[in-house]
Protein backbone atom coordinates (compact mmCIF):
# COMPACT_ATOMS: atom_id res chain seq x y z
CA UNK A 1 0.00 0.00 0.00
CA UNK A 2 1.56 3.29 -1.07
CA UNK A 3 0.21 5.17 1.95
CA UNK A 4 2.37 3.01 4.26
CA UNK A 5 5.57 3.22 2.19
CA UNK A 6 7.33 5.77 4.43
CA UNK A 7 6.39 3.95 7.64
CA UNK A 8 7.52 0.61 6.22
CA UNK A 9 10.83 2.07 5.08
CA UNK A 10 11.50 3.50 8.56
CA UNK A 11 10.88 0.09 10.13
CA UNK A 12 13.05 -1.63 7.52
CA UNK A 13 15.86 0.82 8.20
CA UNK A 14 15.70 -0.10 11.89
CA UNK A 15 15.90 -3.80 10.97
CA UNK A 16 18.79 -3.08 8.60
CA UNK A 17 20.73 -1.55 11.51
CA UNK A 18 19.89 -4.53 13.73
CA UNK A 19 20.95 -6.88 10.94
CA UNK A 20 24.27 -5.06 10.37
CA UNK A 21 25.00 -5.10 14.11
CA UNK A 22 24.28 -8.84 14.30
CA UNK A 23 26.69 -9.44 11.41
CA UNK A 24 29.38 -7.27 12.99
CA UNK A 25 29.00 -9.23 16.23
CA UNK A 26 29.24 -12.53 14.28
CA UNK A 27 25.89 -13.71 15.59
CA UNK A 28 24.91 -17.10 14.26
CA UNK A 29 21.26 -16.23 13.78
CA UNK A 30 18.80 -13.39 13.66
CA UNK A 31 15.11 -14.09 13.93
CA UNK A 32 12.67 -11.70 12.33
CA UNK A 33 8.98 -12.10 13.13
CA UNK A 34 6.73 -9.81 11.08
CA UNK A 35 3.87 -10.17 13.59
CA UNK A 36 0.97 -9.73 11.24
CA UNK A 37 -1.18 -11.69 13.62
CA UNK A 38 -4.89 -12.40 13.66
CA UNK A 39 -7.56 -10.07 15.07
CA UNK A 40 -7.62 -8.34 17.47
CA UNK A 41 -3.92 -7.69 16.71
CA UNK A 42 -4.73 -7.16 13.03
CA UNK A 43 -6.89 -4.22 12.11
CA UNK A 44 -10.48 -5.19 11.45
CA UNK A 45 -13.49 -3.45 10.00
CA UNK A 46 -15.59 -1.79 12.71
CA UNK A 47 -18.87 -3.57 13.28
CA UNK A 48 -18.05 -6.67 11.26
CA UNK A 49 -14.63 -7.59 12.71
CA UNK A 50 -13.60 -8.65 9.19
CA UNK A 51 -9.82 -8.44 8.67
CA UNK A 52 -8.74 -5.50 6.53
CA UNK A 53 -6.04 -7.58 4.82
CA UNK A 54 -5.00 -11.15 4.14
CA UNK A 55 -2.83 -12.22 7.10
CA UNK A 56 -1.07 -15.05 5.26
CA UNK A 57 -0.44 -12.85 2.23
CA UNK A 58 1.05 -10.07 4.35
CA UNK A 59 3.48 -12.46 6.06
CA UNK A 60 4.54 -14.04 2.75
CA UNK A 61 5.01 -10.57 1.22
CA UNK A 62 7.19 -9.49 4.15
CA UNK A 63 9.23 -12.71 3.96
CA UNK A 64 9.83 -12.09 0.25
CA UNK A 65 10.70 -8.43 0.83
CA UNK A 66 13.27 -9.24 3.54
CA UNK A 67 14.70 -12.12 1.54
CA UNK A 68 15.28 -9.80 -1.41
CA UNK A 69 16.54 -6.95 0.79
CA UNK A 70 19.17 -9.15 2.50
CA UNK A 71 19.92 -11.34 -0.53
CA UNK A 72 23.66 -10.52 -0.41
CA UNK A 73 24.07 -12.67 2.68
CA UNK A 74 26.12 -15.77 2.00
CA UNK A 75 23.86 -18.79 2.58
CA UNK A 76 26.91 -20.72 3.78
CA UNK A 77 26.49 -18.88 7.09
CA UNK A 78 24.04 -21.63 8.07
CA UNK A 79 27.05 -23.94 8.49
CA UNK A 80 27.66 -22.20 11.84
CA UNK A 81 24.30 -22.93 13.47
CA UNK A 82 23.14 -25.64 15.84
CA UNK A 83 21.08 -27.31 13.12
CA UNK A 84 24.20 -27.58 10.96
CA UNK A 85 26.13 -29.05 13.90
CA UNK A 86 23.42 -31.68 14.30
CA UNK A 87 23.50 -32.57 10.61
CA UNK A 88 27.29 -32.91 10.73
CA UNK A 89 27.20 -35.09 13.86
CA UNK A 90 24.50 -37.34 12.41
CA UNK A 91 26.23 -37.87 9.07
CA UNK A 92 23.80 -35.69 7.10
CA UNK A 93 26.26 -33.18 5.68
CA UNK A 94 24.83 -33.84 2.20
CA UNK A 95 21.48 -32.42 3.40
CA UNK A 96 23.16 -29.30 4.71
CA UNK A 97 25.09 -28.77 1.47
CA UNK A 98 21.94 -29.33 -0.57
CA UNK A 99 20.13 -26.56 1.31
CA UNK A 100 23.06 -24.17 0.97
CA UNK A 101 23.38 -24.75 -2.77
CA UNK A 102 19.65 -24.69 -3.49
CA UNK A 103 18.46 -22.06 -1.03
CA UNK A 104 16.82 -19.98 -3.76
CA UNK A 105 15.06 -23.07 -5.13
CA UNK A 106 13.20 -23.75 -1.92
CA UNK A 107 10.03 -21.85 -1.15
CA UNK A 108 10.14 -22.25 2.62
CA UNK A 109 9.40 -20.18 5.67
CA UNK A 110 12.19 -20.74 8.22
CA UNK A 111 11.28 -20.90 11.89
CA UNK A 112 13.26 -21.41 15.07
CA UNK A 113 12.09 -23.97 17.60
CA UNK A 114 13.96 -25.63 20.46
CA UNK A 115 17.35 -24.27 19.32
CA UNK A 116 16.78 -25.73 15.84
CA UNK A 117 15.90 -24.11 12.54
CA UNK A 118 12.89 -25.75 10.94
CA UNK A 119 11.33 -24.90 7.59
CA UNK A 120 7.65 -24.85 6.82
CA UNK A 121 6.45 -24.89 3.21
CA UNK A 122 4.83 -21.75 1.89
CA UNK A 123 2.00 -22.27 -0.56
CA UNK A 124 1.58 -19.13 -2.63
CA UNK A 125 -1.83 -17.97 -3.67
Amino acid sequence: MPEWKDVLEKHLNVWDRIFRTAREENRERLTVTPEFGPAPYMLVSPGTDAPLADQWGMNVTMMELLTERWRDIDPAIVRKGQSADYLKRSGQVHDLEFVIHHIDDLYLFPDHRDAMVVCNPVYPG
